[in-house]
């Protein structure tokens, strides 16, 4: 069951620091990559594991997101931004 924890994390975390050797020195473009990659990590695995579905209307999918702001924050999106930030900084 942790298993399933680590997955956005390190799927996260690989892609943030990728950003962050690409775009070392440009810190927005890191940021915004960052939470770009992030997001779209996150509606992948929505998408995937269905949570997000056609049988229910788009005011539904949303107020069931907003429960998952939380592990959304420390998931995917801290990994993905503080992978970038410690690559970005140690191959400048």
């Amino acid at each position: 069951m942790y298993i399933l924890l680590l997955i956005p994390v390190v799927v996260c975390g690989t892609l943030g620091g990728f950003v962050g050797y690409l775009c070392r020195h440009r810190l927005w473009l890191q940021l915004l990559l960052s939470v770009g990659i992030a997001l779209a990590v996150f509606v992948l695995f929505q998408i995937t594991s269905g949570v997000l579905s056609r049988k229910y209307s788009l005011q539904e999918n949303l107020n069931e997101q907003l429960y998952l702001v939380a592990p959304f924050l420390l998931l995917y999106l801290l990994p993905a931004i503080t992978a970038s930030l410690i690559v970005g900084r140690l191959y400048r």
